[in-house]
């Protein structure tokens, strides 16, 4: 089975569609929070700084961005991204007292 010209470039504006996607609620979340997107999408482990990423991840997942394209975006790796979605999932339960 071979991808035809066509199907290749379908399969690009799919991967583009989540990581422009992502790149808008980085955006959203760096206007909100005050932390610049660069700071966003750097490897700054500072607890504002990975609190604020893990936002954009929950967020993204939440929208039903693959888990790629938000890694792509903010260059990491999917487990990062997996990771980083369950942490403010946890901090969202413990904050309104589900546990």
């Amino acid at each position: 089975m071979t991808l035809t010209p066509d199907d290749i470039r379908q399969a690009r504006a799919i991967a583009l569609d989540g990581i422009d996607r992502t790149k808008a609620i980085i955006q959203a979340v760096a206007e909100a929070s005050g932390i610049p997107a660069k700071t966003i999408t750097s490897q700054r482990r500072n607890i504002a700084t990975s609190r604020a990423r893990h936002l954009v991840m929950f967020i993204a997942n939440r929208e039903g961005i693959a888990d790629t394209s938000i890694a792509l975006a903010l260059g990491v790796d999917r487990s990062t991204v997996a990771k980083g979605v369950a942490s403010e999932a946890e901090r969202r339960c413990c904050w309104r007292g589900i546990r």
